[in-house]
C-alpha cells in the first residue's frame, strides 16, 4: 500500500480541524488527520472511508481531547505528499 489508487474524480476535501505529520524513519511517515466538535466522529468516520478508499492504510481513535483522529501510514514520502495535496488541501 505505498501508492494512492489513480482515480478520475476530482479530489476529497476532507478539511480536518488540525493536521500532523511525522517521520517513521529514512522515507516513511505518518499523517493524523483530527477532527473536534459535535460533528467530529462522524467526519473522522467520513475521512478514513474515504482515504481507505484510496487504498492508504489507516486507523481511527479517539483522542484524550475528546477529538477523533484517522491515522494514515506509514506511508512513504511521496504518498504523505499527494494524501496531503489530494484530502486537505484541495
Amino acid at each position: 500500500m505505498a501508492d494512492l489508487t489513480p482515480t478520475d474524480r476530482p479530489p476529497a476535501p476532507l478539511r480536518p480541524n488540525r493536521i500532523s505529520i511525522w517521520p517513521i524513519d529514512a522515507d516513511r511517515y505518518g499523517i493524523d488527520f483530527t477532527y473536534h466538535g459535535s460533528t467530529g466522529y462522524a467526519d473522522a468516520e467520513f475521512a478514513k472511508t474515504i482515504i481507505e478508499s484510496a487504498g492508504l492504510p489507516t486507523t481511527f481513535r479517539q483522542e484524550l481531547d475528546q477529538a477523533w483522529s484517522v491515522r494514515i501510514g506509514p506511508i512513504p514520502r511521496s504518498a504523505m505528499l499527494e494524501a496531503l495535496q489530494r484530502f486537505a488541501f484541495s
